[in-house]
């Protein structure tokens, strides 16, 4: 049997009470209570699990009823619920945090509890006990396999636990990052650093072959050879039976008469 006190402030002082019940069921009014000036005490006995759910006071004088009622949660006796959403946060070498969600029922005597076990193995390595569903473990081997049971305990019993498979990490995550980021910066330079002086001689070499060319085209076009050909004197232009021979029998040229030089045609 329960015994559920409520008591308001009013003015005039003569208050008469009222309470009712609800679940999540029915609603109804039949709850035993006795009153006393501002203070009002029902007297209520859960007998099955109908029974649990929500009990509200009125108090009422000679101005009106009270607008918002008291209430009352009744809920049954038992071990408290299992916890939800447990997960395993800053994973590193040696420590891991697990934290929880706590259930919808809060209970003042509730505490929660946390056992340590190597993976695959019964033997409990580790205890202890909290206020609150957070625990940070430490002291943790490297790159080793642990299982953590989570659960509540009041003074009626424990939750079911909850299970986390954590294994600790075996380098630390921070020095693995910054090396790979350094070795990625120096892989790119390395595959790009020949671009520069590659191109820098290919400019250079067309520069070069286009100069080469125009001189000699110039020579052809405007060398000593035409010079010399402009200077031949007159005496050399002969009878055209005579050139004609010239042209027909090429080695004539090297039986010209003296004072005649030979020259490279014009192009």
């Amino acid at each position: 049997m329960e015994r559920i006190e409520c008591q308001v402030d009013a003015d005039p002082s003569k208050v008469d009470f009222k309470w009712s019940f609800s679940n999540t069921a029915d609603r109804h009014y039949n709850v035993s209570f006795t009153s006393a000036g501002l203070r009002s005490v029902a007297t209520y006995t859960p007998r099955s699990a109908r029974d649990y759910g929500t009990l509200y006071c009125w108090g009422k004088n000679s101005v009106g009823e009270q607008q918002m009622p008291c209430i009352f949660t009744i809920i049954p006796l038992g071990p408290p619920e299992t916890l939800q959403n447990c997960t395993s946060a800053n994973v590193t070498m040696h420590s891991v945090t697990i934290t929880c969600v706590r259930g919808p029922v809060q209970d003042s005597d509730l505490k929660y509890n946390l056992e340590m076990f190597m993976f695959l193995s019964t033997e409990m390595m580790y205890y202890t006990s909290s206020p609150r569903p957070n625990f940070m473990i430490t002291n943790l081997n490297p790159g080793t396999d642990y299982l953590f049971a989570v659960y509540a305990v009041n003074h009626n019993g424990k939750s079911s636990p909850v299970m986390v498979r954590v294994k600790t990490l075996d380098t630390p995550p921070t020095e693995g990052r910054v090396i790979g980021e350094q070795n990625t910066s120096k892989e790119t330079s390395i595959d790009h650093s020949w671009i520069g002086p590659s191109l820098l001689i290919a400019v250079a070499l067309c520069c070069f072959l286009i100069f080469t060319g125009a001189a000699v085209w110039s020579k052809l076009r405007g060398g000593p050879g035409c010079q010399k050909c402009k200077e031949i004197p007159k005496q050399f232009h002969m009878k055209k039976n005579f050139s004609k021979r010239i042209k027909n029998n090429k080695n004539y040229i090297d039986r010209l008469p003296e004072g005649f030089e030979k020259h490279t045609p014009c192009i």
